[in-house]
Order: C-alpha cells, then sequence, then structure tokens
C-alpha cells in the first residue's frame, strides 16, 4: 500500500513538473518594446500619410488584426531583435531566401477556383508576396496560431512543414476536402441581374464607397480589354480605400462587368504595394500558386497604380478558421502547414537554395527556440496593441 501512494505521489510530481515547463515555455517572457514612431512606422510601412497611419493603428479591434495590418513592422521586428530576445536570430535563416507569401496565416489561405474551375486550397492574398526568408514567413505563419490560442503542438506544425518542403506523399484530410466540396457546389456563377446580387450590394452600400465616373469607367474598361474574350461592359461599380488589416491604404475596385445583364462577372481590382513591373509580379504569383493558377490572376495598371484582378464566385468563400470545428482545426491547419512547405520548395527550386542544406537548418533549431521566437514576436505585437488602444 505504501508503494502505490509513493508510486502515485511521483506521478503527480512528475505530471507537475511537466505542466510547469510547458506553462514556462508557452508564456512570453520578454518585455515589450516601444511602438516606433508614427514617422518610423512611415518608413517601415512604405511612406504612407501619417494621418491614414494613425487611422489604421486605430482600426485594429484586437491583438491579431494589429498583427495582420502592419506586415512589414512584423519582418523590421524580427530583423532587429536582440538574439538573446529572438533566438532564431542565432540561426543562419538569413541565408535561405526567394520569394515569400508575407503574410501567412490561417484566413490567408482558402478555397480558390484554378483555371479548370476546380477549387484548392492555396494563398488568396498576394498583398505582401516579397522576396524574404524562408523561415520568417514560416514563423509569422507560428506566430498567428498563437495569437488564435491554437493547442497544435509546434513540433508536429514543424514537421508538417518540413513533410511539404521535402515534398513528401500528403493526403488532405477530410475536413479540408469538406471545404474544397463546399466550394465546389457553390460554384463559379453569380446571381443573374446586377440588382440580384445581394452580396455586392452590401459590401458598395454598406462601405464608404465612391463610383467610377465616366472617363474612369472607359479606362478601366481599356486597361481589362486585353483580358476578357468578349466586349466589356460595366453594369455597376465601386471603389474603396481600406484602413483596417494588411491592405490599409490601398484602393480596391468592384465591378460587375459582362457581355450583357445575363451573363455577369463580379470582379475585384486589389491595388498592390510593389516596386515590381507587371511581369515580375506575375511570375511571382505563378511562382507561388504553382501550374494550376496561370490564366486565374492578372495583373493590370490603372491610373498609374498595380492591381491584381481576381473574381468573385459564390464557391470562394471568405475563409475563417475561427469557424471552423474544434476536431477538425488540427487537420485543416496541418494540411496547410504542408502547403506553405511546398510552396517554399518551388521557390527554393527557383532561387537555386539548397534543399537539403535548409533542412538541417530546421532541424538544428531546438523547440525552444521556436517558441520563445514565437512568443517574442507575440508579446511584441501585443505591446504594440495596447500601447495604441
Amino acid at each position: 500500500m505504501k508503494k502505490e501512494i509513493l508510486y502515485a505521489t511521483i506521478v503527480v510530481i512528475i505530471c507537475f513538473i511537466l505542466s510547469f515547463t510547458l506553462n514556462f515555455l508557452w508564456k512570453p517572457s520578454v518585455a515589450k518594446i516601444p511602438l516606433p514612431s508614427l514617422q518610423e512606422l512611415q518608413q517601415i510601412i512604405g511612406n504612407q500619410d501619417i494621418n491614414l497611419i494613425k487611422d489604421r493603428l486605430n482600426a485594429a479591434k484586437d491583438e491579431f488584426s494589429f498583427f495582420r495590418s502592419f506586415v512589414p513592422l512584423y519582418y523590421a521586428i524580427a530583423d532587429k531583435a536582440k538574439n538573446s530576445d529572438f533566438p532564431l536570430n542565432n540561426y543562419n535563416y538569413k541565408d535561405y531566401s526567394g520569394i515569400i507569401c508575407g503574410d501567412l496565416h490561417p484566413n490567408n489561405l482558402g478555397p480558390i477556383f484554378n483555371d479548370f474551375k476546380d477549387p484548392e486550397i492555396t494563398l488568396n492574398d498576394f498583398d505582401d508576396a516579397r522576396n524574404g526568408h524562408f523561415v520568417l514567413d514560416f514563423l509569422r505563419y507560428l506566430v498567428s496560431l498563437k495569437f488564435l490560442e491554437s493547442e497544435v503542438p509546434v513540433d508536429t506544425i514543424i514537421s508538417a512543414y518540413k513533410n511539404g518542403i521535402n515534398n513528401l506523399p500528403h493526403t488532405p484530410s477530410e475536413a479540408t476536402l469538406a471545404v474544397t466540396d463546399k466550394s465546389k457546389s457553390k460554384g463559379t456563377k453569380i446571381k443573374k441581374g446586377m440588382l440580384e446580387d445581394k452580396s455586392f450590394s452590401d459590401l458598395k452600400h454598406g462601405s464608404v464607397a465612391t463610383y467610377l465616373n465616366e472617363q474612369e469607367q472607359r479606362d478601366i474598361i481599356t486597361a481589362l480589354s486585353s483580358h476578357f474574350m468578349y466586349s466589356i461592359k460595366i453594369f455597376d461599380a465601386y471603389q474603396t480605400f481600406k484602413v483596417h488589416g494588411g491592405a490599409g491604404g490601398l484602393l480596391r475596385i468592384n465591378l460587375l462587368i459582362g457581355p450583357n445583364e445575363d451573363n455577369l462577372q463580379w470582379i475585384e481590382l486589389k491595388e498592390l504595394k510593389t516596386t515590381l513591373t507587371v511581369d515580375e509580379y506575375k511570375r511571382q504569383i505563378d511562382l507561388i500558386l504553382g501550374n494550376n493558377f496561370k490564366n486565374t490572376f492578372q495583373i493590370i495598371k490603372f491610373q498609374n497604380r498595380m492591381f491584381y484582378l481576381k473574381n468573385h464566385w459564390k464557391g470562394e468563400q471568405i475563409f475563417d478558421i475561427r469557424k471552423v470545428k474544434a476536431k477538425n482545426f488540427e487537420s485543416i491547419i496541418l494540411d496547410q502547414v504542408y502547403l506553405i512547405g511546398q510552396i517554399h520548395r518551388r521557390s527554393m527550386e527557383s532561387s537555386n537554395v539548397n534543399i537539403e542544406h535548409y533542412n538541417k537548418l530546421i532541424n538544428s533549431v531546438p523547440l525552444t527556440d521556436w517558441i520563445n521566437s514565437i512568443n517574442y514576436i507575440h508579446e511584441t505585437f501585443v505591446g504594440f496593441f495596447r500601447q495604441t488602444h
């Protein structure tokens, strides 16, 4: 009996130690740093108007929204962090660079209809695609999971990422297949008639929208004409400047176009903040998405601005990981991480990055250094949000 009590006591002590250790690892262990001044933010995010930056700071409704809104700030913080605060800076990850997604988080990986009108889970937001470091691209996704209070083990996520990089066989989970099946059932149509498309009207009238004048409509028809097989007519249109999110301060133009009112397409032109040419940016998107999306997205210039053109199909509903059932959360996350690994592999191959050496780098980083780096970025952005709210 005494032995049983002793064994039980030992088990309780071991469980307590493990629980304490895990909580210590996940607890943000670094002090908050001051939010950069408005002038410093202006330089980091691309010389936006100071008043617009103030509006964007105020528009962030929570810490995760703040994190998503200022993507360049994330890369600046990681680059300048002390090695003791941000352990990943002790490793040579900066030797491994290429085209990255830029703003990786679960909601930016959703169903998109490819050139064959089949829905695939892929990157659905290219605003922040750029040349950068693969490790920081992946880490941004890990930090986003911290904001979402994910319970998926970090080492499990890293394993799925490495599987994607190494092109190992992978079968999407039933939860992910259910997402694409739902998209397929909704299809690539919108309701006939511009006034019948409720979602278009709600967005138009529910936002601070302005309307394209006749000259602007003629100019945009000219810009679009080479991308469509029919003579374009505009049946309804509006434009907005978004304040919140990573695309804050950029122009969006929504159009209902078609040869006639019975055959309409809802398209959006989303402004890009880039110094690349049209051809350079198109190559960047093609690299990220792969061979099935060569004609899905087009890049155009209008009013001396660059935009990417996308369709609004019923089946491309906005994906929100927070609405996923708890039992499906982990499987969808691991499918997404495998996809990130595949995207990075394509980029590495195009940049002649040694994938074997990159694997060694990933394997050389202890789990504690991954977790402490996640915590550093997470706590920093939580601090930034609280300083502004």
